[in-house]
């Protein structure tokens, strides 16, 4: 089974999963845009081919990235066509099996002052990108609705201090992760902010 733990910037991902998920697979958004992409399917590769032998695989961050870029395009970062770009690009790689969606997302959003208060506490991360990562938190969340409305089941609102129990777990592995129609219903669900 594949799980993510996902939320903005300093949501407490890394932090939870230190604490219930020892053998997780961390994030880096260092490098070129090629180097982080190649990262990203090798992280999802690890985690597929860690489910295949049984395990249960812990992922710091989606490496399912196509969200982040939804969100900056909502926020005018990137054109049209700059999106348009990464959906085509993202797809491909979605049906080949280099990105899919896992089996349970654990989404938390504290809210910004929380959010200003910890970047502000932890002296160990830049957190150089912050303003605008806090200005896309409701275009994250709005993404994770649109997995939700493929089964509400598969995200939970919240990074539980209990850790991963057995109910949470119970949701199973999806029968399958990647493909077209899973791609394309995730796009379909997503709710435009209104102007």
């Amino acid at each position: 089974m594949i799980v993510v733990v996902e939320g903005p910037s300093a949501a407490g991902k890394t932090t939870w999963c230190k604490a219930h998920a020892p053998q997780r697979l961390p994030e880096s958004c260092r490098g070129s845009i090629d180097e982080i992409l190649r990262y990203q399917i090798d992280r999802w590769r690890q985690a597929t081919a860690a489910d295949a032998r049984g395990e249960l695989m812990v992922l710091d961050g989606d490496p399912f990235k196509l969200y982040y870029s939804w969100a900056t395009w909502i926020v005018g970062q990137i054109t049209n066509s700059e999106w348009f770009e990464a959906v085509e690009a993202t797809r491909r790689h979605f049906v080949a099996g280099d990105y899919g969606l896992s089996d349970l997302v654990l989404y938390t959003d504290p809210g910004e002052s929380e959010l200003r208060r910890r970047k502000r506490a932890d002296a160990t991360r830049t957190r150089r990108n912050f303003d605008l990562h806090t200005a896309m938190r409701p275009h994250f969340r709005r993404w994770y609705e649109a997995v939700a409305r493929l089964d509400e089941r598969r995200v939970i609102w919240d990074h539980p201090a209990e850790g991963l129990t057995e109910q949470l777990l119970a949701v199973g592995p999806r029968p399958t992760r990647s493909n077209p129609q899973l791609f394309d219903r995730v796009l379909a669900n997503l709710v435009e902010p209104s102007a």
